[in-house]
């Protein structure tokens, strides 16, 4: 009886050590999906989901330089005393930016525009430039300072889906979001004096990455103010294309002004 016994436990053994051998060939190249093996379920170390490198390549904006091309259309339409105009403009940004500097050449029908801001400490200097002469427009608090590159400063979770490659924002949710952004942009422009921002919904808000990092960021928003009895709304499309990330440097502009805002 002990003999079957030893005998039947060496041929367990013999199964059993047969079985493991067959498991590890199965898996001697695993085929993961999603980072799991689909034949045994290990788990591949060096996955990273794409929503962690979405997330990565997005945090990398808010720290790394970058350079964003831009091309810009508003589509204005104004409606008073039942009568209605639309006009539409076309700009190209040029933009050099950093957690702390942005420099930025706007483009308007062959007319170029120079501007740089820089935060110091607790403040904001915005710069423009006037003929061959670099002027201070402003200083003002960094928490109050809103600039165009604050609309890439949006937090992922719960906000973009990946569809086809690209990630697709919910526009409910950024419009939340980024609303203060527009309203403190809306707010900060002098010529907007006696308006009211009435609507700032988002309509599209699509991030593309290419080779892990930010390549697109195409946004498109829509704005409606009021001024007496005249009604403003504005379409405006700027799909902005962001490269050397990490590898920017930042025109710093020569013979800036210490103080002394220009009055415009």
């Amino acid at each position: 009886m002990k003999k079957l016994i030893k005998t039947f436990l060496f041929v367990f053994l013999v199964l059993l050590a047969g079985f493991c051998v067959s498991c590890d060939k199965k898996c001697k190249e695993h085929d993961y999906v999603e980072g799991v093996c689909s034949k045994c379920e290990a788990v591949d170390p060096d996955y990273v989901s794409p929503l962690d490198q979405f997330k990565t390549a997005m945090a990398e904006l808010e720290t790394a330089t970058s350079t964003i091309n831009c091309d810009m259309v508003m589509t204005a339409g104004y409606k008073t005393g039942g009568q209605s105009t639309t006009m539409t403009q076309t700009m190209q940004l040029y933009i050099e930016n950093s957690s702390s500097k942005a420099y930025t050449i706007t483009t308007v029908e062959g007319e170029k525009t120079y501007t740089y801001a820089v935060q110091e400490g607790e403040n904001v200097k915005s710069y423009a430039k006037f003929g061959d002469e670099w002027m201070l427009l402003e200083t003002i608090a960094a928490d109050e300072y809103s600039g165009m590159e604050d609309l890439l400063d949006v937090e992922v979770d719960d906000a973009f889906t990946l569809q086809n490659g690209v990630w697709v924002g919910n526009i409910e949710v950024l419009t939340t979001l980024l609303s203060k952004v527009v309203e403190d942009s809306f707010a900060e422009s002098g010529d907007m004096e006696g308006m009211t921002l009435d609507e700032v919904p988002i309509k599209k808000y699509d991030i593309t990455l290419t080779e892990g990092k930010v390549s697109l960021v195409d946004i498109e928003m829509y704005m409606k103010m009021s001024y007496m009895d005249m009604v403003i709304e504005y379409t405006v499309e700027m799909p902005m294309y962001i490269s050397k990330i990490g590898e920017t440097t930042v025109t710093v502009p020569e013979n800036l002004p210490v103080d002394g805002a220009v009055d415009l």
